[in-house]
């Protein structure tokens, strides 16, 4: 009934990227044919005092109207090590609907998460957009698995920019970052030699 859905980050009883969740909402709701018309959604979410204190995250599903909304607090998971998989699957929505993903991630071995390949180019891990530092400056893949929002509002700000990456640019870069609507630049830092063979 509610096909797609929102993680919003949620810290200190403050909500984050808004703007960049509503467009998403509008751009998802336009490509399935539901209409680019999106409720205002933060006059729908509540946050209790429980989640007033902390790392949150806030779970909005929708469809044709916006459905359940949850919160749950957001636990930091270590990445050691991350398998590159070569993948073909598209991903443009931010759906429930996540088997694709999920079996590609079943290919992970004894690393903690993927980074998918698709046509010899980085997209995404299965939960995270990625970011690299070179000596020029911060890159994001030019074509993600998911246009992701924190990745729109960085892109916004300028402070990274988009290019075609390989692994290889991934193995000679000084540091690569991943990024979601929980994780802001910095906080998740991936040193090259912790990505395993393809």
């Amino acid at each position: 009934m509610y096909p797609y859905f929102e993680s919003i980050r949620c810290y200190n009883g403050r909500i984050y990227n808004l703007k960049y969740h509503e467009e998403r909402m509008r751009r998802t709701r336009a490509r399935v044919g539901y209409g680019s018309e999106v409720q205002r959604i933060r006059r729908l979410i509540t946050i209790p005092h429980s989640c007033q204190r902390g790392l949150y995250k806030c779970r909005v599903s929708y469809g044709r109207t916006v459905g359940p909304i949850t919160l749950h607090a957001y636990p930091a998971k270590p990445i050691n090590h991350l398998q590159p998989i070569a993948v073909t699957l598209d991903y443009p929505v931010k759906a429930e609907d996540r088997s694709a993903i999920n079996q590609a991630y079943s290919l992970r071995g004894e690393a903690d998460d993927i980074i998918m390949v698709r046509n010899g180019l980085i997209t995404d891990t299965s939960y995270h957009n990625i970011v690299i530092k070179t000596s020029d400056g911060l890159y994001t893949p030019t074509r993600p698995m998911l246009d992701g929002t924190m990745r729109a509002r960085l892109l916004d700000k300028g402070i990274i920019k988009t290019r075609a990456l390989t692994l290889r640019d991934l193995m000679s870069s000084q540091a690569i970052y991943l990024i979601n609507a929980l994780n802001p630049l910095g906080k998740v830092v991936i040193k090259p030699s912790m990505i395993l063979d393809l």
